[in-house]
């Protein structure tokens, strides 16, 4: 095989079984990186009686927070990293989104372990902006996982 096949070769097998879900992040995507924070006594007490007080304390002792304004409605929705022994594992730590809604009852649309960083992209369909989460493990040093809103269920869902 010559050179100039072998390196066509090489590139299309690159592109073919190396790109993720057939989608990469692009500058132009990326809309906002997702900083997360320690939750305030506020969003503690929110989170907690969302849950009823179901799980152990230490649950929310170690709690990260963001909020943005996923679906434009000038409500800003709350983003939860659980960063404790109880909620991280090899997949990463357990990561939530709740949404407000009109009568400031909160309701989750995001559940999912998240190892990495959490991006808004501006190229989302419908009511609510899609979500890449990136990052890797110990054993994968490249992972990127896109999240679209799903209308009919009213809650993010994966998409491979």
């Amino acid at each position: 095989m010559s050179e100039k096949k072998l390196i066509v070769s090489l590139i299309v097998f690159i592109s073919i079984f190396l790109t993720p879900a057939s989608y990469a992040i692009t500058k132009k995507d990326a809309f906002h990186k997702i900083s997360f924070h320690n939750a305030s006594k506020v969003q503690i007490e929110m989170i907690k009686n969302y849950y009823g007080n179901r799980y152990p304390s230490e649950t929310y002792e170690d709690l990260s927070v963001s909020e943005y304004d996923l679906n434009d409605d000038k409500r800003n929705e709350l983003f939860v990293y659980y960063i404790n022994s109880i909620n991280c594992g090899t997949k990463g730590c357990a990561t939530d989104i709740f949404i407000l809604d009109k009568n400031k009852q909160m309701k989750r649309v995001f559940f999912n372990d998240t190892y990495g960083e959490i991006y808004i992209l501006d190229n989302g369909a419908g009511e609510f902006k899609d979500i890449e989460v990136t990052g890797g493990t110990q054993h994968v040093k490249e992972i990127r996982n896109l999240f679209k809103w799903s209308k009919a269920s009213q809650i993010y869902k994966y998409q491979n």
